[in-house]
């Protein structure tokens, strides 16, 4: 039996089905406060979620408009909110189209909430606890 060691990080890339791309990097511009920056991948306009592209360990992914119907349950994808204030977070979720779906809530390491982007994806805002 042949052993595989885990991979450093469970995540490899992630995608985010949109109604509409513009209005879809939008709102996780407004939200997150990152730049998006539109490319093509496979023949697709897409958007990118910024990072540290420098970092060969780094994570991301991308938002794409789907053909048929964005389902708004399943997967819940966690992002980091840059600087970490989720109350600031939760009201730009709800002035750019979204929905907050829980308060926020301590886990051991941080604190986040559930909400939904204006697609119905549900997503979740996350800041890490700093020692």
């Amino acid at each position: 039996m042949n052993t595989v060691s885990a991979p450093r990080h469970a995540l490899a890339w992630f995608e985010v089905a949109v109604s509409d791309l513009a209005k879809g990097a939008n709102f996780y511009e407004a939200v997150l406060g990152l730049s998006m920056p539109e490319t093509e991948m496979g023949g697709q306009q897409i958007r990118i979620f910024a990072y540290e592209a420098e970092d060969t360990t780094a994570i991301s992914g991308n938002l794409y408009q789907s053909e048929g119907p964005v389902a708004p349950s399943g997967s819940v994808i966690h992002y980091n909110v840059p600087g970490g204030d989720l109350e600031a977070a939760q009201k730009r979720v709800v002035d750019n189209g979204g929905e907050v779906h829980s308060e926020i809530f301590p886990i051991p390491e941080g604190k986040l909430f559930y909400g939904a982007d204006p697609d119905g994806n549900r997503i979740s805002l996350f800041s890490r606890q700093t020692a």
